[in-house]
């Protein structure tokens, strides 16, 4: 039967090799500010965004036009504003008019581009990286 190696040098290489294995992965989704552009990520962002667009319509309805940012809705009309799971995970929200907004999610420096219009009431997606 083999002797278990328990010198403290094997014991902190064996401890490296665990922080490594269990740590790289934590570390690089922190490190990557991209995710993954996936049809279930996209379903799900817009997903959050309708949550999003449903409170920004009740504020609508009680003020008579659109926040002038998205924080406005908090605490009244949105618990939080969820951050989408795709792009830089950073809703940019414009409000061009009083009774119109758009609110879109972008990759910097790529052409995706997931945007509802308020003006035509749909979610689109473009990919120009072609």
């Amino acid at each position: 039967m083999e002797t278990p190696i328990r010198s403290p040098a094997a014991i902190d290489a064996l401890k490296f090799c665990l922080a490594l294995v269990v740590g790289a992965p934590l570390l690089l989704a922190g490190c990557c500010p991209f995710y993954e552009w996936s049809e279930a990520s996209i379903e799900a962002t817009e997903k959050r965004g309708d949550s999003i667009i449903a409170a920004l319509e009740a504020y609508r309805a009680q003020h008579g036009e659109y926040p002038k940012e998205l924080q406005d809705l908090i605490p009244q009309f949105a618990e939080a504003v969820e951050p989408p799971l795709v792009g830089d995970r950073k809703w940019v929200y414009i409000r061009l008019v009083p009774n119109q907004f758009d609110l879109s999610i972008k990759e910097p420096e790529s052409a995706r581009e997931l945007y509802y219009w308020s003006y035509h009431g749909v979610w689109g997606y473009r990919d120009r990286s072609f």
